[in-house]
């Protein structure tokens, strides 16, 4: 018993250690290391808990961190890390390690291709071959209706009044294969 005992004393040592390693290491990695990511993108008011990003993918994240003053509808560029917890909700977290403004930035063009379905609230909505959800403003879809497949090409719209997942400013839509 004793013996078991002064074998298991080294690593009762040794895992602070390791977490503490661990803990200098990715610090002092903060956005260049396993799980860095550099985002750009328009801020947007579709978080919940957090400040949002329409990242010019076209996917959503969610930013924890200092946001340097800037707020919805200014376009910037993230660096940081994914988070692994979050209480943010939607999308990928990114703890902010440097957020700047992104002046190459126009318009942020998208193109989803997708069906036209009756989830929206406030407005028509588009679940997209990705599986996102998308609403669309203006209303007028054309003579589309919902069950009809797709494209629509527009800008993320910078304040999302359809209060649902992320909302198109359309300039085109047409029917798609």
């Amino acid at each position: 018993m004793q013996h078991q005992l002064k074998s298991l004393i080294p690593i009762l040592f040794l895992v602070p250690l390791l977490f503490a390693l661990d803990a200098v290491a990715q610090e002092h990695g903060k956005g260049h290391g396993k799980g860095a990511v550099h985002v750009r993108g328009t801020l947007t008011g579709e978080g919940v808990e957090c400040q949002a990003l329409r990242g010019s993918d076209g996917k959503l994240y969610t930013l924890s961190g200092d946001l340097g003053g800037f707020k919805a509808g200014d376009k910037v560029r993230v660096q940081g890390q994914v988070a692994e917890i979050s209480t943010c909700q939607q999308g990928t977290t990114i703890t902010v390690a440097k957020i700047q403004e992104d002046k190459s930035q126009g318009n942020d063009q998208i193109k989803v291709t997708g069906v036209l379905t009756d989830e929206g609230a406030e407005c028509p909505a588009l679940r997209g071959d990705d599986g996102q959800l998308y609403t669309l403003t203006p209303r007028d879809l054309q003579g589309f209706e919902v069950g009809d497949r797709v494209t629509v090409t527009g800008t993320v719209a910078e304040r999302n009044f359809c209060q649902q997942g992320t909302t198109i400013e359309v300039r085109k839509i047409k029917a798609a294969k």
